[in-house]
């Protein structure tokens, strides 16, 4: 791509986040384009507040437009989005509200990048108290997974469903997250400590929490 979209492509960033104009001022040629990118992402975390970059939804589109043009070299994607993940984790932001707040395509991109940093964080989550929360039997019946692995969900979403005598509970999320992989069988009888599935929070600031990941709820009757 000529230079000049480039160059308009970062005037359009600055103009959208005035924030940015000391960035655009330093990088005004584009020549480096890697450290160019590196630098926004330090320039953006810098102004997170509350756990947020206010400025990325209004230069989400332009990202969008660089992930599609100028990111042959992967300047875009390794050099600003996988620093501002990086920097993102180290300060404790919102990651998960962070990508909320991009465009598609760097949403996905950041989902991945996510993925292979984290990709040794899941958590194997059992059938015990500490980690389904209270629930009166020690015992259950795993009627079925309601889930096919791997699949992300939503806080309070079913996963499966539990019979203990002749009421039916629901085991749900309590958080954001992916479940990677079942260990429990359908049908199977469930004791106290026995292996349900890996499961890894979609908020890195969720790994290594205290409270369950999952909790146990009842359900109507059928």
């Amino acid at each position: 791509m000529p230079m000049t979209d480039l160059r308009t492509l970062l005037d359009d960033i600055a103009d959208a986040a005035p924030t940015l104009r000391q960035w655009r001022a330093e990088f005004g040629t584009g020549d480096d384009t890697h450290v160019m990118w590196l630098e926004l992402a330090y320039a953006l975390a810098s102004n997170a507040r509350d756990g947020v970059i206010p400025e990325l939804p209004a230069i989400a589109p332009m990202l969008e437009t660089a992930l599609a043009r100028f990111d042959e070299r992967h300047e875009v994607t390794l050099g600003f989005l996988e620093t501002l993940l990086g920097i993102a984790e180290e300060q404790g932001l919102n990651t998960h509200a962070l990508q909320r707040d991009q465009g598609p395509s760097a949403a996905r991109e950041w989902e991945s990048l996510s993925d292979y940093r984290h990709q040794s964080d899941d958590v194997l989550i059992g059938f015990r108290a500490a980690d389904i929360g209270k629930f009166a039997s020690a015992a259950a019946h795993l009627e079925r997974w309601l889930i096919t692995p791997p699949v992300r969900l939503a806080a309070e979403s079913p996963i499966a469903r539990l019979r203990v005598g002749g009421a039916s509970y629901a085991l749900r999320t309590t958080v954001p997250c992916l479940i990677s992989r079942l260990v429990a069988e359908n049908g199977q009888e469930l004791h106290d400590g026995d292996q349900l599935a890996y499961l890894r929070p979609t908020d890195y600031r969720e790994l290594h929490r205290r409270e369950p990941y999952v909790k146990v709820d009842p359900v109507a009757q059928d």
